[in-house]
């Protein structure tokens, strides 16, 4: 994995944020830094509780709406505090010296193995020793950011032992606190494939432009970068008005149920208590027909784990059926794979008004896409062109559909045994337009069509219980699923 070491833009949007009220107007700092090529636009802010409890259908209007009217402009703002955080920012964007001064941290950092895995222990207490890798972590951030652990301002919260809540008070206690966030932990590199890495992925080799390592922008860059830039801050003598958060969980790689911080937080500052949040994400600057976009995230699609399992009768490999548990596993997941979710270009998606705003703005876009944007909402082959343009591209793809990964198969125990029990793992992220019973039924019809061709039964198993679909055959035969 590569990431560019000039991540420590973060205090160009410490330095100047805190006296904003939204956050689009990252969008007027980003521009104070000469990034010109940008693409400023606002997003129309959404109500996540009204678009959660209303029934989501596919209706094209009669009458587009105007572009214009629903995508202003941010209007130029230039901070009056720019001038005198340029010389921090051209520091931590142009100085060679600072660079290099900075690698190490990041380095040091990749080279502390966080792993998150699947199986990991469900609480701390069940095995403190196998979860001590953080308490390391947390030993070398103090290490390495004296001025950051030492400041009277800053106090640090464990949360459920390993999760790290930094609060840096600010000097209005009116004005509600910024959290900035990232994780701790990184996903496994199995023995099996270490060494096919290039690079050792824990040695975090830098050759003067890139850092080689997991975690180096999953996100241990991040959260480097956000203490690095506190610290740069506090040299210069910023003291912030508003309360700055720092919040970095130690199990997001597997679902973040252990980590508590959000529920600490909320204890703090009650419901709807902070101003809004800075965290990863997705792709964050796009070319889109020819524009430099910048890609604030703005929500996130729901998640859907689900197994499907095969239990076959077992016997000798010397005299095997025609297929196999695994070969028939195999049928599904062709299945699967050669039928896609569908895609939407619907009002109520934010991807939906990000193209909308390019529609509107962008001096590059080709005018016949423009225009199938704009018209997208009332003319069926309109929206059904964009769809297909979007989707021409993996990195934007799945703004405008659901995900389907399968990653995780296990089956068999020896070679000359046949398997009699196979699993799939399937990974989704889910549109806004679907629901989590629409993928699951997507996955019951896929398994339908090839347990009907080898007449296999059927049991669909979820938190309310397990029903029968297809009755299990005499031999016993059984296909069933999970969510």
């Amino acid at each position: 994995m590569r990431s560019q070491t000039t991540l420590l833009v973060i205090a160009s949007l410490l330095a100047t944020f805190f006296t904003y009220n939204h956050f689009v107007n990252l969008y007027s700092s980003l521009k104070s830094l000469d990034f010109t090529s940008l693409t400023s636009a606002a997003i129309p802010e959404f109500s996540l509780t009204q678009l959660l409890s209303q029934k989501v259908e596919v209706e094209y209007e009669s009458q587009p709406k105007q572009a214009a009217e629903l995508c202003p402009l941010v209007p130029y703002h230039h901070s009056s505090k720019y001038p005198g955080n340029k010389p921090l920012l051209e520091k931590i964007l142009h100085s060679s010296k600072f660079r290099q001064a900075s690698v190490p941290k990041l380095q040091g950092a990749v080279q502390i193995p966080t792993e998150s895995h699947d199986d990991d222990p469900k609480t701390i207490e069940e095995d403190p020793e196998y979860w001590s890798k953080f308490s390391k972590f947390e030993s070398y951030l103090n290490k390495t950011f004296p001025t950051f652990y030492s400041h009277p301002n800053i106090t640090l919260h464990k949360v459920n032992h390993h999760g790290l809540v930094y609060i840096w008070t600010g000097s209005n206690s009116t004005l509600k606190p910024i959290v900035l966030m990232a994780h701790q932990d990184v996903v496994p590199v199995p023995d099996t494939s270490r060494h096919l890495w290039e690079h050792d992925p824990w040695k975090a080799d830098y050759d003067g432009v890139y850092m080689y390592g997991r975690g180096v922008s999953d996100c241990k860059n991040m959260l480097i970068g956000e203490i690095e830039a506190a610290e740069e801050l506090i040299l210069s003598g910023f003291k912030p008005q508003r309360t700055i958060v720092f919040s970095f969980g130690f199990d997001e790689e597997v679902g973040g149920e252990r980590n508590h911080n959000a529920k600490f937080l909320e204890e703090v500052y009650g419901k709807d208590g902070v101003v809004g949040i800075f965290d990863e994400g997705g792709v964050s600057l796009l070319d889109i027909g020819g524009s430099q976009v910048a890609i604030p995230g703005t929500g996130e699609k729901g998640y859907l784990d689900l197994k499907i399992k095969l239990s076959l009768k077992g016997g000798h490999s010397s005299t095997p059926p025609k297929h196999t548990a695994i070969g028939l596993i195999g049928k599904v997941i062709v299945e699967i794979e050669d039928n896609e979710f569908e895609s939407y270009f619907t009002e109520v998606n934010p991807t939906y008004w990000q193209y909308v705003c390019l529609a509107e703005h962008s001096v590059d876009l080709d005018d016949a896409l423009r225009q199938d944007i704009l018209n997208s909402q009332f003319d069926p082959e309109a929206n059904k062109r964009v769809r297909e343009f979007i989707k021409s591209d993996r990195k934007t793809r799945y703004g405008v559909m659901t995900t389907q990964a399968l990653d995780l198969i296990d089956g068999g125990s020896k070679t000359n045994a046949l398997p009699e029990f196979v699993e799939l793992t399937i990974n989704n992220r889910v549109i806004i337009e679907e629901s989590l019973e629409d993928v699951k039924q997507k996955y019951i019809q896929d398994v339908l069509k090839v347990a009907n061709k080898f007449n296999i039964g059927v049991n669909y198993v979820s938190e309310k219980g397990e029903k029968e679909i297809i009755k299990t055959p005499e031999a016993g035969d059984n296909t069933f699923m999970k969510s």
